[in-house]
């Protein structure tokens, strides 16, 4: 089943694919379509990671950086870096938002009314 995810205003869906449909590698992301793909055989950590390794694409060509001559040569290495990381992070402790933010309602209220 599809997944969508929110990311700069732009909603992006989430397909699990036979890796060999897309090519040698565990996820793709097209922007142009506002699609990412990811291999239907992660579990865990890797397929936590293949999908923030994709959004870390997304928040890269976001940024600007993508236009900068050095990036074109470690932009998978930037984002494979800050997606390890961001999903350390987020595997490490569920509760990440709740500690960021106080709690699961103020959450609630800060995704509905954007407080």
């Amino acid at each position: 089943m599809d997944k969508k995810i929110n990311l700069f205003g732009q909603e992006y869906t989430i397909s699990f694919e036979e890796p060999d449909s897309f090519g040698n590698c565990w996820g793709y992301i097209n922007h142009n379509s506002a699609t990412i793909r990811v291999a239907n055989h992660l579990k865990g950590f890797c397929k936590t990671q293949t999908i923030v390794h994709e959004l870390m694409h997304k928040i890269i060509l976001h940024s600007g950086i993508e236009h900068n001559e050095k990036y074109d040569d470690n932009k998978e290495y930037l984002a494979e870096v800050f997606a390890q990381g961001l999903t350390t992070i987020i595997m490490m402790n569920p509760n990440f938002m709740e500690i960021v933010n106080g709690s699961s309602e103020k959450i609630k209220k800060i995704k509905d009314e954007g407080v």
